[in-house]
């Protein structure tokens, strides 16, 4: 896909820019999502100059739920292609001579590190009670206390530490 288009400034033709998409395109989103899967984190790949910048991206995500979920699926498999990495590595400090162990593990944690921080959110809805909103009221100090210390004393009847 060319970035340049053809422009007639004043009557002459010329190279121009084309810009970075931002209407959706099936061919740039599965591009993208076959960059994440391939180890790159969502900023790396719209640092790329024929990828969407990320506020397209992150547009994209909220309009349109296909992308949103082939991105999710994306970033898990990126998941595994860090672990086959972390395991290349453990194999080639068991099967070459020389391969420093020290350096080895410094890659594996920053490659586990880097899975962590890129891996999709965890998100939990907590509701109250038949899926209602959670009741909440003000208690004083002191009620406060005698609610933990019965819990506490409840604890210890049943063997709880």
């Amino acid at each position: 896909m060319s970035r340049y288009t053809s422009v007639a400034e004043n009557g002459v033709g010329c190279q121009m820019p084309a810009g970075r998409p931002t209407i959706f395109s099936q061919e740039v989103a599965d591009e993208f999502c076959n960059r994440v899967i391939g180890g790159r984190s969502v900023q790396s790949v719209c640092e790329d100059e024929d990828m969407p910048a990320s506020t397209t991206i992150y547009r994209w995500r909220q309009e349109n739920a296909e992308f949103r979920d082939k991105l999710a699926q994306a970033r898990e498999e990126r998941l595994e292609s860090y672990a086959a990495r972390m395991i290349a590595l453990g194999d080639r400090v068991i099967n070459e001579d020389g391969f420093d162990p020290q350096r080895c593990n410094a890659a594996v944690n920053a490659i586990d590190k880097a899975a962590r921080l890129q891996a999709p959110k965890q998100r939990i809805e907590m509701t109250g009670k038949d899926g209602g909103a959670i009741e909440t009221k003000d208690i004083s100090d002191r009620d406060l206390a005698k609610a933990v210390a019965a819990l506490m004393a409840k604890g210890l009847k049943s063997g709880g530490d």
